[in-house]
């Protein structure tokens, strides 16, 4: 029972597969605008060669840091779409009562580097505005970045917290940041419990790639000199 009254069961699988096919659409088209801006568009340069060797190795990072990061929401979006088609679900109250009981991992993680993806896309076209403008103008398109970012981050939170959209309905967290932690604490969980070596090695990559990264940003002379 919920407000005094019992909620009808039902199949939604069809409205949960519309949410995935949403998000893969998207993700294969930002997949195919990352590339051009990693390898195929050479960075502005400046007059510091420090400086362009740096913009250069931190577009390569957000680059295939954003390529990857499409990729892995595409590859959720397309398996959960198909085992949406494969196999028959239990009823259940809502399609976001199906997510979070199925797919909550999925539904998460789709989310997570979908959107990561498009903030390093942001980031990139932001630093070469920046170069580009030279130092006077370019704090015009850095600004415009910021203020685009923290717009989307803003507008995220706004519909994670709405969830369902009732006060005692679905709710994956309360801000885009609660969804990273908890779409980690479930991959950690789902890696360990279920012993998938290929999840637990991604992990520890991933967890590796940070540390490299944060220990490249450290040093007075960027990481690989």
């Amino acid at each position: 029972l919920r407000g005094g009254a019992a909620l009808a069961l039902a199949d939604h699988s069809a409205k949960a597969a519309s949410l995935f096919g949403n998000m893969r659409v998207p993700a294969a088209l930002f997949v195919g605008a990352v590339l051009p801006l990693t390898f195929g568009f050479p960075m502005p340069l400046t007059n510091s060669t420090r400086v362009n060797l740096m913009c250069k190795r931190a577009n390569t990072v957000l680059g295939v840091s954003s390529l990857m990061s499409e990729l892995v929401s595409l590859t959720y979006s397309t398996v959960a779409l198909n085992k949406l088609t494969e196999v028959t679900y239990a009823p259940t109250s809502s399609v976001m009562a199906l997510l979070h009981r199925d797919f909550e991992r999925q539904w998460l993680g789709c989310n997570v580097f979908f959107l990561t993806g498009l903030f390093g896309i942001a980031l990139m076209v932001g630093m070469r505005g920046a170069l580009a403008l030279g130092v006077r103008v370019g704090a015009l398109p850095a600004c415009v970045c910021a203020s685009g970012l923290l717009l989307m981050t803003s507008i995220v939170n706004d519909g994670v917290s709405q969830g369902e959209g009732t006060a005692d309905g679905v709710r994956f967290g309360t801000s885009m940041l609660s969804v990273i932690v908890r779409y980690v604490r479930l991959l950690c969980a789902h890696a360990w419990h279920s012993g998938a070596p290929l999840g637990i090695a991604s992990i520890v990559f991933g967890f590796a790639a940070v540390a490299l990264t944060i220990m490249s940003t450290m040093r007075r002379r960027p990481f690989g000199n």
